[in-house]
């Protein structure tokens, strides 16, 4: 007879129970909570004691104790810091930056930062061996970047890149939010549940890797089923089911977790209008062939049938486009609800990518704040030459802050507010 043997599924016996299968599998019966934790979303009973023979565990293959979440105990704003002042600090230690650039987005779940410093290991003293010891390769240390002493991130340093030169030797350092590590990790098993919600799952997808969730939905309706290939990365599944919420995946400044709505509703911040500082250029290429006038959404679900034995599909219509240009996409989901949802949101993502600006502005701060540049928010923009003469309200997706001897500057990427709603885009010369 089959025993339980961690890393592997087992099928219960007539006389198991989770304490028998845990001493079996790990030597201890006291770790059956983690096997019904990991099994609970696909049995049949939502009772640990009450478990049938026939139906199928996946034993974990270790037992992963939850880390204390990382919670980042510096504050969120260095006193004495200028509005242009570029700061790194890594595992406590403040690193001077020749040059530098940080990055933040609504939906790209971590955040990060690279940096150019002057690089000497062989100088002698305890402040050198000190940097030394701080960024040796592979060390994964806790680091932080400040924009004019306002924290921008928080996560550790990944990449050290030295670079040795004509002019020099230099070092490269480059460093992402916490939530880096879901978007480079694989999924564990069990590769399906039933009846969980997205919050639930992605509580159980982060379990292990030390970080908070912080869930800003007003409303969170369980999923039929959830099912998933051992090979997708915990950013990508949960990614998919956030589209099906019209959620966004994205960190804070402290590395956290945060599934989010577009800020469509907000109030802009600051007008910017052409001829007028901060504005000084913009780029936007209005291209036709980026759109189509119908995207097609084609179930993957073998389970789903439509009437005539086809596999369900839903189409969204892009008015605005008058030639025949057609797209279609294979889609996860699987009700009609779903289906048109998908279609509805490619359609929009598409039509909002092909009306986005790069938008460079002095300064990372919102003129007359202290407050930097973020993503997430409404910005106003006026400009006859971009075909906004009267303003328009865009979203900032996305801010790039840069850091070099020109001065500070950030580049803000703008896209129509319902690029991330599944809405029908509101184009301002229509």
């Amino acid at each position: 007879m089959p025993k339980p043997v961690a890393g592997r599924p087992y099928t219960i016996v007539p006389g198991d129970n989770l304490s028998r299968i845990s001493n079996a599998a790990y030597g201890n019966p006291r770790d059956w909570r983690k096997i019904w934790k990991a099994n609970k979303a696909t049995l049949r009973s939502g009772d640990p004691n009450l478990i049938f023979p026939g139906e199928i565990l996946w034993i974990p293959e270790q037992i992963i104790e939850e880390p204390e979440a990382v919670v980042d105990t510096v504050e969120e704003r260095l006193p004495g810091k200028a509005p242009g002042d570029f700061t790194i600090i890594v595992d406590g230690l403040e690193i001077p930056v020749i040059d530098g650039k940080a990055f933040r987005a609504i939906d790209t779940a971590a955040d990060g930062f690279s940096a150019t410093i002057p690089w000497d290991p062989t100088r002698k003293g305890e402040k050198a061996a000190e940097l030394v010891s701080k960024l040796k390769p592979y060390g994964y240390k806790p680091c932080k970047c400040y924009l004019g002493g306002e924290l921008m991130m928080s996560g550790r340093l990944y990449a050290v890149s030295p670079s040795i030169g004509p002019a020099g030797v230099t070092l490269n350092l480059e460093g992402w939010s916490y939530t880096a590590d879901l978007i480079d990790s694989t999924v564990r098993p069990p590769y399906e549940a039933k009846g969980v919600t997205l919050e639930q799952r992605a509580k159980d997808m982060i379990e292990g890797f030390g970080i908070e969730l912080d869930f800003r939905l007003d409303s969170d309706e369980a999923f039929p089923k959830i099912t998933i290939q051992p090979t997708e990365t915990i950013f990508n599944h949960l990614l998919e089911l956030a589209r099906q919420r019209k959620a966004l995946i994205t960190s804070d400044v402290r590395g956290q977790l945060v599934i989010t709505q577009a800020n469509v509703d907000g109030s802009s911040v600051f007008t910017l209008e052409e001829g007028r500082r901060p504005m000084s250029q913009a780029t936007i290429r209005f291209d036709g062939r980026a759109r189509f006038n119908s995207y097609t959404a084609i179930s993957q679900a073998p389970r789903k049938k439509g009437k005539n034995g086809s596999a369900p599909t839903a189409t969204a219509k892009d008015n605005v486009v008058p030639a025949v240009r057609m797209f279609r996409f294979q889609s996860n989901d699987t009700s009609d609800t779903e289906i048109t949802d998908a279609a509805n949101w490619e359609r929009s993502r598409r039509v909002a990518d092909s009306l986005k600006i790069s938008l460079p502005v002095d300064g990372w701060q919102i003129p007359g704040t202290n407050e930097l540049w973020r993503e997430n928010t409404i910005v106003t923009l006026k400009s006859p030459s971009l075909f906004v003469p009267d303003g328009y309200d865009f979203l900032i997706r996305s801010v790039e802050y840069t850091f070099s001897d020109k001065g500070a500057v950030a580049d803000l990427e703008l896209v129509p507010p319902q690029a991330f709603t599944g809405e029908e885009v509101k184009e301002p010369w229509l």
